[in-house]
């Protein structure tokens, strides 16, 4: 038998942050996701491209993509966590864009098969800061 005499205080204070992270960490992680996931569509609309890098095309009469036109479906972005996830929305005509018609060609918000890279990193991030600063403020900042 092994015995270990010490102050374990600063243990116990680890596992209570790993606790905290287990209880409350992913509901931290899915708004730190969402807002990452936000913004990076954001910046999509800013290049004027789809998620997966890809430019829209401009207008029949020239100019830049109906998208970029007023900002109305920019402002009706919706990005939140949905229990272990992520639900994206934007208003009408935004389903029109995506798929495209006869008319219009598709102009891709949202990612058209799987999760871009893009995304992908930005969720990734999210959640590792997460886990880092509840462990490190769980073992007292380092």
């Amino acid at each position: 038998m092994i015995r270990m005499n010490g102050n374990f205080e600063r243990l116990h204070t680890i596992a209570a942050g790993l606790e905290r992270l287990a209880s409350e960490g992913v509901r931290d992680a899915e708004h730190r996701a969402s807002v990452a996931v936000f913004q990076t569509i954001e910046k999509q609309f800013a290049a004027g491209e789809s998620a997966e890098g890809e430019k829209w095309a401009p207008l029949a009469k020239g100019g830049p993509s109906h998208l970029q036109d007023t900002g109305k479906m920019k402002r009706s972005l919706g990005v939140r966590g949905i229990g272990r996830g992520i639900s994206v929305t934007i208003d009408k005509p935004a389903g029109y864009h995506q798929g495209g018609t006869r008319r219009m060609p598709a102009r891709p918000i949202a990612p058209v098969n799987a999760s871009p890279s893009s995304w992908d990193e930005a969720v990734k991030n999210a959640v590792r800061e997460v886990v880092v600063q509840t462990i490190r403020g769980a073992a007292g900042g380092r």
